[in-house]
């Protein structure tokens, strides 16, 4: 028994064997895998609104293009993270509550 109480093999090492023929590779999948794995076809869905809605969200706030490059980072880096850990531990959450209130705000849209 795990130490998480989690018995079992996890989805992604799941992957890792079926792709590259190995259960030690822990392959990243990303949020639309991730959803899948989590809830189904649902959440597959569900997890690509959510991450339209964010976009949308983002550019809706009309951030200086100075700040661009740190959207950047995490539109690419959501294409290898599950999206709860991207949204709550790699700073999303973060990231959005600091766009909404601190960063300028580009008066040209």
């Amino acid at each position: 028994r795990s130490f998480s109480g989690f018995d079992g093999v996890y989805p992604t090492y799941e992957v890792g064997s079926y792709l590259f023929d190995s259960k030690e590779i822990n392959a990243n999948t990303g949020f639309i895998a991730d959803g899948f794995m989590n809830f189904g076809i649902i959440g597959m869905i569900v997890y690509t609104l959510l991450m339209s809605l964010i976009i949308l969200y983002i550019k809706s706030l009309s951030i200086k293009k100075e700040y661009i490059g740190i959207y950047c980072i995490m539109i690419i880096s959501s294409i290898e993270m599950e999206f709860t850990v991207m949204f709550l531990t790699h700073g999303l959450l973060f990231l959005l509550i600091s766009s909404t209130y601190y960063f300028e705000r580009d008066s040209i849209n």
